[in-house]
């Protein structure tokens, strides 16, 4: 059997895919943390209630992993009376893409004078996440459009964000509301 670079570079990505940062002599956090803390202290710590314990490990470590609460648009929008406008209806093109999501909710009939869209925009670019949040109301004669949100996200490395799936959504809805909640909770109360 030959092997040829294309299989050999198969195998190195295999390979990686399937280890974890211990594999490279990476500790976990917890191992890190209890190297710095000494077994008897972090095991204090591990015995504490699952939240506390959480805090307390994040207290003697900043860069800690934190839980981000998962959050998603879906039922913050629905809240405020608006419904999410189903493309797939009108076109047979996919529209999941790994890098590129856009996804409108409208409050009212879609496109009718008197409607608010909301729109949400992803864009992943290399190790970069960009987001745009914004909101278009229809009057009789134009449409005024506000940019409730927009910003920057570093993807950190060895974790993967895909846009292609529901899961990626859900994931990038978390991290941009982890920073935009407020400004889009405020620009819905114009709404009401």
């Amino acid at each position: 059997m030959n092997l040829t670079e294309a299989k050999l570079k198969q195998m190195i990505l295999e390979a990686l895919k399937n280890s974890s940062p211990r594999s490279f002599g990476i500790p976990t956090p917890d191992e890190k943390l209890r190297s710095d803390l000494g077994g008897e202290m972090f095991d204090r710590i591990q015995g504490a209630d699952p939240e506390q314990s959480e805090i307390l490990k994040q207290s003697f470590d900043l860069n800690y992993p934190r839980n981000i609460k998962q959050e998603s648009l879906d039922p913050i929008l629905e809240e405020a009376g608006f419904k999410i406008y189903d493309i797939s209806k009108y076109t047979s093109a996919p529209t999941m893409h790994d890098r590129y999501n856009s996804r409108s909710w409208f409050k009212g009939t879609p496109f009718s004078v008197g409607s608010v869209e909301l729109k949400v925009t992803y864009n992943i670019y290399e190790t970069t996440f960009r987001y745009s949040v914004e909101t278009t109301t229809k009057n009789r004669s134009s449409k005024q459009t506000q940019n409730i949100a927009s910003g920057t996200f570093e993807i950190p490395p060895m974790f993967e964000l895909s846009l292609k799936t529901d899961q990626g959504l859900r994931d990038a809805d978390s991290i941009m509301l982890s920073k935009e909640k407020q400004a889009i909770e405020k620009a819905l109360e114009q709404h009401k």
